[in-house]
C-alpha cells in the first residue's frame, strides 16, 4: 500500500513538472526583450543595435548616416529568429553574422548579450547614454568633415586663380628638359609669376601626390618619361 500511494505521488510531481515545462515562461527565458538596444559587438567592440520583435532580431552596425537606427540596406545587417528558449538566434538573413549565436535577455529585459556583445535598451540610463555618446561622435565627424570640405573648396579656388602661372611654369620647365638646357630655369618661376614652392603644392594636389623632387628628376635625366609622368598622375 505504501508502494503503491509512492508511485502515485511520484508520477504525479513527473506530470506537474511536465506541465510546468510546457507552460510559457516556465523553461528557458522569460522573453521580455524587446524594442531597441544600443552596445557594442564582440568583434572588435564596433558600436551596433539590435532590435527585438517577438522572436525576430534584427542586428545592424551603428553608424553615423542613420543615428540610434538600422539601415536595413547595409551590407552588414542581420536578421534571425530566436529559438524557442531564446537562447539562441539563427540568421535567416546573414550579414556581419551567419548561422546561429547564443542569445541571453535580462530578466526584466533591459539589457541584451549576444554572440560576447552587450547591449542596453533605449530608455534606460545606459542605453540612452550610448545613444548619446554615439550622436557626439557622429556630430564631430560631420563637423570634421564639413571643415574637410570647406578646406578643399577654398583650396580648389586658390588653385584656379594659380593654374595659368602654374601651366606657364610647367611648359617652361618641358621646353628646357626637351633642350638639356636649364641655365634658365631659376627665372622660370619668377617669368611665369609662381613660386617654386606654389609649384611644387599645386604639382602635389593635382598629380596624386606627384612631389616635385620626382618630378624634376625624370625631367633632368629622361624628359619624355617626365611628361608621361605628368599624364598618369594628373587628377
Amino acid at each position: 500500500m505504501q508502494a503503491n500511494t509512492k508511485m502515485q505521488v511520484t508520477t504525479a510531481l513527473a506530470l506537474g513538472s511536465a506541465v510546468l515545462l510546457l507552460l510559457p515562461g516556465c523553461a528557458g527565458s522569460s522573453g521580455t526583450a524587446s524594442g531597441t538596444y544600443y552596445g557594442q559587438t564582440g568583434k572588435g567592440s564596433d558600436p551596433a543595435i539590435i532590435t527585438v520583435d517577438g522572436d525576430t532580431v534584427t542586428w545592424g552596425d551603428f553608424g553615423c548616416d542613420t543615428v540610434g537606427e538600422i539601415d536595413m540596406d547595409d551590407s552588414d545587417t542581420s536578421i534571425g529568429t530566436l529559438d524557442k528558449t531564446r537562447t539562441s538566434v539563427a540568421w535567416t538573413q546573414e550579414g556581419r553574422y551567419s548561422n546561429t549565436d547564443p542569445f541571453t535577455e535580462s530578466e526584466d529585459g533591459s539589457v541584451i548579450t549576444m554572440s560576447g556583445g552587450t547591449y542596453s535598451k533605449a530608455g534606460t540610463d545606459a542605453g540612452d547614454a550610448l545613444l548619446a555618446e554615439r550622436e557626439d561622435t557622429c556630430a564631430e565627424k560631420a563637423d570634421a568633415q564639413e571643415k574637410r570640405e570647406t578646406a578643399q573648396a577654398e583650396q580648389a579656388e586658390a588653385d584656379a586663380k594659380i593654374k595659368p602661372a602654374f601651366d606657364k611654369a610647367l611648359a617652361a620647365l618641358l621646353k628646357a628638359g626637351q633642350s638639356g638646357d636649364f641655365s634658365g630655369a631659376d627665372s622660370i618661376f619668377a617669368n611665369s609669376g609662381i613660386t617654386a614652392d606654389e609649384f611644387a603644392g599645386y604639382l602635389e594636389r593635382n598629380y596624386n601626390g606627384l612631389s616635385a623632387d620626382e618630378f624634376f628628376s625624370e625631367l633632368q635625366y629622361n624628359p619624355e618619361r617626365a611628361e608621361l609622368l605628368l599624364e598618369e598622375m594628373k587628377g
